[in-house]
């Protein structure tokens, strides 16, 4: 027997029609993030609401707000000149100036699949081509120009499964976002009328693995990638830098289609669990909503998130915020 929503094809001779590919449950075993039903994107976990961290070392450095930073000491304006032995700010020249995303990888090339070899009853080839279509997803979703600036996500939708529920739900997120319906748990979108892009860079960092499926003629891929986008709004005159830092974990599994009712060439979602920072969530509208630091000046850092590092990677996304919206 097959999972739910997964249907093995029948053997020759076998009567009745083939089942159509319905929605995917949970796998065995494994939970999905706060579904709405079985067939329901997970939720973004936006995380300690509107923070970031930005700073010249990887775990210090100024809050949005302004007036500290993460290491509790005063930090300068964020519109003062810099000093040699101060605090670097991003700029509109130099816009991952002291993060700790500076020395990341530029975009795609920060995403780099392992060597493939045959597993899950899959060979090689094939476990290659599943590594090939995860990177494109990611880079798709999560890197794309068009995307970033607000743009329908064609191609990342065209890498997912058309008989798999994800992908429906995908749809349905992208045309009308509220609720649980957030297609952000897969896509990073900004809205071009409020912000955008300081250059063309995003930085990248993560690793990829694979392993058989729990069934026959499956190889499931594991990625872990954090995306540090730099932001400015577009009122004339700007040049508040601020980041958004998305790391996302996403589980996808590629399925032999000698044996599966599923359609070639395409990925199936078993878990995407994601994490946005600096983003704020009073409005579900399908794009990522930064806060800047002159948006709050003057405002106290929350006990909870100060010294919080979005860059760490060696932290375990939480089930939920710390704190609420």
């Amino acid at each position: 027997m097959g999972r739910a929503g997964e249907t093995r094809r029948p053997e020759p001779g076998a009567h009745g029609e083939e089942p159509d590919g319905g929605a995917v449950a949970a796998r065995r075993g494994r939970r999905r993030l706060h579904p709405a039903s079985a067939t329901a994107l997970v939720t973004a976990a936006i995380v300690a609401a509107a923070v970031l961290v930005l700073g010249p070392e990887s775990v210090s450095g100024r809050l949005p707000w302004g007036g500290g930073t993460a290491t509790g000491a005063a930090a300068p304006d964020a519109r003062e000149e810099h000093v040699e032995g101060a605090y670097e700010f991003p700029t509109l020249d130099e816009p991952f100036l002291g993060t700790a995303a500076a020395g990341w990888a530029d975009g795609a090339r920060g995403i780099r699949p392992p060597g493939a070899r045959a597993a899950g009853g899959m060979t090689a080839e094939e476990v290659a081509e599943a590594l090939r279509l995860t990177r494109d997803f990611l880079i798709a979703s999560n890197l794309d120009a068009a995307v970033v600036r607000g743009g329908h996500p064609r191609r990342a939708l065209d890498l997912l499964d058309p008989l798999h529920g994800d992908r429906r739900a995908l749809v349905r997120s992208l045309a009308e976002p509220g609720g649980d319906d957030d297609p952000l748990s897969l896509v990073s979108r900004f809205d071009p009328a409020r912000v955008r892009l300081v250059g063309d860079i995003v930085k990248t960092r993560g690793d990829m693995a694979f392993e058989k499926g729990e069934d026959d003629g499956e190889v499931v891929v594991r990625a872990d990638y954090t995306f540090v986008y730099p932001l400015v709004q577009t009122h004339p005159g700007a040049e508040d830098v601020t980041h958004t830092v998305v790391r996302r974990r996403l589980t996808v599994s590629l399925m032999d289609p000698d044996l599966w009712v599923v359609t070639p060439g395409t990925l199936r979602v078993i878990e995407s669990r994601p994490e946005i920072v600096n983003a704020g969530c009073d409005t579900a509208d399908g794009f990522i909503h930064p806060v800047f630091p002159s948006d709050m000046l003057g405002r106290t850092p929350s006990p909870a998130v100060t010294g919080f590092d979005p860059y760490d990677r060696d932290r375990e996304i939480p089930d939920a915020p710390d704190t609420p919206c």
